[in-house]
């Protein structure tokens, strides 16, 4: 095993308990996030609309939640308000290109945001930031 192989091994057993779910309908954004996070040793759920991730949320609790606010069907906006009902405390990181996006992630109660186009070491670190925090900390949006 090269030291690549072996620093991959040590952080994926700290991060083997952790889900994360991508909400985004752009299957290339959709693609390259779970490819990264998988790499990082995430368990990644994901969902292409608001109703596919809901129906998710029934049968699985992520640790994190990226969504796109642009979305089919349910958007990411209504699916939020819905989530915030029953889970207010899962991190929730807006990926989205929509104009003056902290304010929005502000005023619609997301924890976090991150403007698309992004950088992957970015998300990375964002994730991460809330993976010890999980869907039952006391960290609220």
């Amino acid at each position: 095993m090269d030291s690549s192989m072996a620093v991959r091994a040590n952080t994926d057993s700290l991060k083997g308990s952790a889900t994360v779910m991508s909400v985004e309908d752009d299957v290339r954004i959709q693609r390259l996030i779970r490819v990264v996070l998988e790499l990082e040793g995430y368990r990644v759920l994901q969902a292409s609309d608001g109703l596919e991730a809901l129906q998710l949320l029934e049968v699985d609790e992520p640790s994190v939640i990226l969504l796109d606010l642009m979305l089919p069907g349910v958007d990411g906006w209504e699916f939020l308000r819905r989530v915030r009902q029953v889970n207010p405390r899962v991190p929730i990181i807006l990926i989205s290109a929509v104009r003056d996006l902290p304010k929005e992630a502000e005023r619609v109660g997301a924890t976090d945001h991150l403007e698309k186009p992004f950088d992957v070491a970015e998300l990375v670190a964002k994730v991460e930031s809330y993976v010890g925090d999980g869907p039952a900390s006391s960290r609220s949006a």
